[in-house]
């Protein structure tokens, strides 16, 4: 059975240094995927649409949600 995957996966796992036949990955190259990932992740909360924020109390608690949401993935994955 063949996977197909994101297009930013593959890119991920090219920038690791490893390649996207899904054959072989040193644990280097797994180490530095984890990485890549969970900074896409950082960067996936940060871009979150503010398109709901309309005040200035609902802003400060937007960005406090948006704090708290990467300091729980990087304790998550303990990075």
């Amino acid at each position: 059975m063949k996977i197909m995957m994101n297009e930013k996966i593959q890119q991920l796992i090219k920038q690791a240094g490893a390649d996207s036949s899904g054959k072989w990955m040193s644990i280097e190259q797994a180490h530095k995927l984890a990485e890549l990932i969970i900074n896409e992740c950082y960067i996936a909360v940060e871009n979150t649409n503010t398109s709901h924020v309309y005040t200035t109390f609902d802003e400060g608690q937007f960005k406090a949600t948006i704090i708290k949401c990467k300091e729980a993935i990087k304790k998550h994955f303990g990075v």
